[in-house]
């Protein structure tokens, strides 16, 4: 196999979405331009560079296989703590706060958790989630938990704000999900 001129692809993903692929390997962006090309039928990739520059849907694709949504909830405790410290003693202010990129939701919905053990009141708080991945978002609206986005020390999070493996609605209220746009759409 002749080996791939992959700096163009990886200079779209830097300028489509801001991805450095020194973050995940210069390999797996040229695998997933690979598989893009198996599934799209296009055997050489100067015809299948010009369909990602000319075809937005094509561009989604090829992002959606470069993005890692690798993700749990709670991930970073102590972040969650300075976060459950600004409700301490009945703050009545509004919070709105953002989570960027928010993969999969357990980052947002950890958000929502803590503030609402914390004492926050239901509806003193919003959560924006951004993701540039449409099925990472999905998944996050779904609010659907498998055994992986449940790691770490303690876990009693788990009867407080999920039904089996369904995050309840009490928390998914206070998360709004949007699709994050790139600079160059509509550009090429």
């Amino acid at each position: 196999m002749m080996t791939m001129n992959i700096a163009r692809f990886e200079s779209l993903l830097k300028d489509e979405i801001g991805l450095d692929s020194l973050s995940i390997g210069p390999s797996a962006v040229e695998r997933a331009v690979q598989e893009r090309q198996r599934i799209c039928r296009i055997p050489d990739e100067d015809t299948y560079y010009f369909l990602i520059c000319s075809s937005p849907s094509e561009r989604q694709e090829l992002i959606e296989s470069v993005v890692v949504p690798e993700t749990w909830f709670f991930r970073d405790s102590g972040a969650f703590e300075v976060l459950a410290a600004t409700c301490a003693g009945g703050a009545s202010r509004s919070l709105n706060l953002l989570s960027l990129p928010c993969s999969t939701g357990e980052e947002p919905y950890s958000m929502a958790m803590t503030l609402l053990d914390a004492g926050c009141e239901p509806g003193s708080f919003t959560i924006d989630a951004v993701d540039i991945s449409g099925r990472a978002l999905e998944h996050a609206k779904a609010a659907l938990y498998r055994k992986n986005s449940f790691r770490g020390g303690d876990q009693s999070f788990r009867t407080r704000h999920f039904d089996g493996p369904r995050l309840t609605d009490r928390v998914k209220q206070h998360v709004r999900f949007h699709q994050a746009t790139s600079s160059i759409r509509g550009r090429r």
